[in-house]
């Protein structure tokens, strides 16, 4: 609740800083034991694509959440109406 009384700009920083902490001790923790017991008994078949699609987005999604959180395009835009005229 209290995020949402804070400016937007502290909010992206907020959230770039939180994703970054995430990824750093995703990335420090051990392997899970019960993921390797899996791999070592699993049978590669139909599964195999979905695997791969989920590895895929699993690299994918940090780069484009910083991507969104630090460009601007995705902010929205109030018009100006100095700039446009009277309507």
């Amino acid at each position: 609740a209290g995020a949402l009384l804070m400016g937007m700009r502290a909010q992206r920083r907020i959230a770039i800083t939180l994703l970054l902490i995430g990824l750093v001790f995703v990335n420090i923790a051990s392997v899970n034991p019960y993921f390797v017991a899996t791999l070592e008994t699993w049978v590669q078949g139909r599964f195999l694509n979905f695997n791969g699609a989920a590895q895929f987005l699993s690299l994918l999604w940090p780069a484009s959440a910083l991507w969104f959180l630090l460009h601007s395009i995705h902010r929205r835009k109030h018009p100006d109406p100095a700039r446009d005229g009277p309507h």
